[in-house]
């Protein structure tokens, strides 16, 4: 029956359509993973670096101390030490 063909055409252009966005869909979220990934472990090396980064903005602003940078900044660095009693 020639009225059967272009609905099995379209059926057809519509699951090779659909198969192909599967696969972008599985591509995007594997390239998303890995970027995820990256993401952490830039992370853990700017935060646990042994010396101290500051990220700054266009104006040269700070807007982001590592772990290292900030250590001086946290309450109560600046206080002076506790000296023991004396005698």
């Amino acid at each position: 029956m020639p009225d059967e063909e272009p609905t099995q055409g379209a059926g057809g252009e519509f699951r090779v359509h659909q198969v192909q966005l599967e696969m972008q869909n599985d591509e995007l979220r594997r390239v998303y993973a890995e970027a995820e990934s990256s993401q952490e472990r830039y992370r853990e090396l700017y935060e646990f670096a042994p010396v101290g980064y500051a990220t700054l903005d266009e104006a040269g602003l700070i807007i982001q101390l590592n772990l290292k940078a900030a250590s001086p900044l946290s309450p109560g660095a600046l206080a002076p030490p506790t000296a023991p009693p004396c005698r």
